[in-house]
């Protein structure tokens, strides 16, 4: 039993305070109990969720301000060129890739891709404006970026509705490099000489063709498939 420790009435184990004189009751192994509770909050603070509208405004109002701050920058200071077109660029470019970043949900990964594309020709397209000539963004920039997406669209076809593993990944790897290591070259020869002579590229074409073909025997050969993965342990 227990006494109150002011007016030396017995208490009962269940009180808190002495009904007597109301002074407060220690329960030692109460307290040691409570002593061993945390003493923050269980509960976790949340962050407020910012929609997608708010991202949206926040990232098209910093790029604006920084496209219009160069500009009036380049017109009233330094105006000996136009250098605050690629700036220009650059922040719509970005912007292109932080919509399609937020939006990432409802893009496919062909639309993300096609979006890509559209913010690098839009840069393109702002630096040859600067240039002497803008033929180089029609006849060499935009063939390179056309034949670019378009392998890697097929890529991202077949990733996503055959087989996929290391072997094949690597082999669509050099097939790319293959593609547009020749596209470059016949698109550079054709803008300069009007003609087609492949030379650095062919040597990489070469390359390419032997390892393309040796990952598709391997491919088409399952035993020597598997012997093969045992041995590079993947």
């Amino acid at each position: 039993m227990s006494y109150c420790v002011n007016c030396g009435v017995e208490l009962d184990t269940t009180l808190n305070k002495c009904p007597l004189c109301g002074t407060k009751v220690y329960h030692p192994d109460k307290e040691e109990v409570a002593s061993t509770e945390q003493t923050f909050p269980r509960k976790k603070g949340e962050v407020e969720k910012v929609s997608k509208k708010e991202y949206i405004i926040f990232v098209s109002v910093l790029f604006l301000t920084i496209s219009v701050t160069c500009a009036l920058l380049n017109v009233l200071v330094y105006n000996a060129n136009w250098w605050s077109v690629p700036v220009d660029g650059i922040c719509i470019t970005l912007w292109i890739f932080f919509l399609a970043a937020i939006f990432y949900e409802k893009i496919t990964v062909y639309g993300m891709l096609l979006l890509d594309a559209i913010a690098i020709a839009n840069y393109m397209f702002m630096i040859s404006l600067i240039t002497s000539s803008n033929l180089w963004c029609y006849y060499i920039g935009l063939p390179i970026l056309g034949v670019t997406f378009v392998l890697l669209e097929i890529v991202v076809f077949l990733s996503r509705n055959l087989p996929s593993s290391l072997l094949t990944g690597t082999l669509y790897f050099f097939i790319m490099v293959a593609a547009i290591c020749v596209t470059i070259e016949a698109v550079v020869d054709y803008y300069f000489r009007q003609t087609v002579s492949l030379s650095w590229s062919a040597i990489v074409l070469t390359v390419c063709a032997i390892i393309i073909v040796f990952i598709i025997l391997v491919l088409m050969m399952g035993r020597v498939r598997n012997h093969i993965r045992r041995r590079l342990h993947f």
